[in-house]
């Protein structure tokens, strides 16, 4: 799997793939629903102008250009409260 930070509003999925929430309670009291090392959601936010703009910077500093704009952008656009899927590690 591609590692990624992916916007939880872009995942899509069809009806038809989906399952009822109970169906997690069931597979976790089963002990068959484990904590995924590779793959997790996370919220970003923030709420201070000032803080914004420290996370702005770091981001134009450890990203490409077109990477942290895109993503400054998005955050702003959704006033830095965003949930991501992330894809992480050698899945």
């Amino acid at each position: 799997m591609k590692k990624a930070l992916v916007p939880i509003s872009a995942i899509r999925f069809d009806e038809e793939q989906t399952y009822s929430p109970e169906a997690v309670a069931v597979l976790y009291e089963l002990g068959f629903l484990d904590d995924d090392s590779c793959t997790y959601t996370a919220q970003v936010r923030v709420d201070h102008g000032e803080d914004r703009a420290e996370v702005s910077r770091a981001l134009r500093e450890k990203l490409s250009a077109e990477d942290a704009e895109r993503l400054i952008s998005f955050l702003d656009a959704h006033g830095w409260d965003a949930s991501f899927y992330v894809t992480w590690g050698d899945c």
